[in-house]
């Protein structure tokens, strides 16, 4: 039995903020990604706790539940954010095959941890949250 499963536009959303080059995406909208992949809300993000926001939602996109996300699981062009599906599965796609596996989605770019990570050392700490929120106000 196949299940589908309803997308809610806060999920798409949050892959496109996710996936989105981090030139596109505002310090707001990199700010809300970061701080949903805080798991244990110590205010600290590692990779591991983004890698595995995304694996969430990678799920909730795979309707069919086949390990893929294809034109299958998009949504009705008439959905709310159906257009930033197109775009997240596009820019993760990394062999350009149209299908976005398991693998790509979790293990691929990763533009809105890399912009937060200023100093490259896989934890975004709460000295790297405090310059994210300050650019979002500033509404860079």
């Amino acid at each position: 039995m196949i299940r589908t499963k309803r997308l809610g536009a806060s999920a798409l959303l949050t892959l496109f903020w996710i996936a989105a080059p981090a030139m596109a995406a505002s310090a707001s909208d990199v700010l809300r990604v970061i701080e949903k992949s805080d798991r244990n809300n110590d205010g600290k993000v590692t990779r591991a706790e983004h890698m595995a926001l995304r694996k969430t939602i990678f799920d909730r996109l795979d309707g069919n539940q086949d390990g893929r996300v294809d034109k299958r699981d998009a949504p009705s062009p008439l959905v709310p954010g159906s257009a930033r599906f197109h775009q997240f599965r596009a820019f993760l796609d990394s062999n350009s095959d149209g299908i976005v596996t398991r693998r790509e989605a979790i293990n691929g770019r990763s533009a809105a941890f890399d912009r937060a990570d200023r100093n490259r050392d896989g934890i975004v700490d709460n000295r790297e949250m405090a310059a994210l929120r300050a650019a979002a106000q500033r509404g860079v």
